[in-house]
């Protein structure tokens, strides 16, 4: 699963062209500048947690360190990120992650078809 987790922050940083999706920083040392990769359903929800539209790229002060970060203010951040990827985004996500409904187990066919779809992403980017 580690695999899968670095393949997702591998395809969302390049989604982003390694850029913050809010600020348009790229990735910077120090306290606020580094990029990250935020879960925007939570990483528990195994329904969409390798799933690249689930994933943001984020400075580290808009993902935790700063009072307007995705972790501070998630209604701030749910309402934005809405206004930047769409309302179909967001329902679609919320559809694929059965917010009401349970949790899964993937098989192993499952993971790897999941990594083959990230593969696949990352090497179309290219």
């Amino acid at each position: 699963m580690k695999t899968l987790d670095c393949l997702l922050v591998q395809v969302c940083r390049k989604r982003a062209n390694y850029k913050c999706e809010i600020t348009g920083e790229p990735d910077g040392e120090g306290r606020g500048k580094v990029l990250n990769v935020h879960h925007f359903i939570g990483r528990t929800n195994y329904r969409v947690r390798w799933n690249p539209d689930n994933a943001v790229c984020l400075t580290s002060g808009k993902h935790t360190l700063s009072p307007w970060s995705a972790h501070k203010n998630p209604i701030w951040f749910r309402d934005l990120m809405i206004e930047k990827r769409g309302q179909a985004w967001y329902d679609n996500l919320r559809t694929e992650a059965g917010v009401m409904g349970g949790s899964i187990k993937h098989t192993l066919e499952d993971l790897l078809e999941i990594k083959r779809k990230l593969e696949k992403e990352l090497e179309d980017k290219e």
